[in-house]
């Protein structure tokens, strides 16, 4: 297992959770993912979707290993037809 972390959400208050995007890093260590994005797209909830949860998740081979997060910045967008 290489040494990463995925972004996951839940919209269902945090029973199940949906994998956005996993980085990892190949042979670094101390990588960065400056200025990277990640877009979950809701379309398909419709109305019905009143919260979504986001979490954070730890891929790594040691238990000695972590991710620093910094700079989170979350953006909603609502399509008006």
């Amino acid at each position: 297992l290489s040494d990463g972390f995925c972004i996951d959400y839940s919209v269902d208050d945090g029973l199940n959770y949906l994998t956005a995007q996993c980085f990892f890093a190949i042979s670094m260590n101390n990588l960065w993912y400056d200025d990277t994005s990640v877009l979950i797209d809701l379309a398909p909830y419709d109305d019905t979707l009143s919260q979504m949860t986001i979490r954070f998740r730890c891929e790594t081979d040691s238990l000695n290993d972590d991710i620093l997060i910094d700079k989170v910045e979350i953006f909603g967008l609502q399509d008006k037809d």
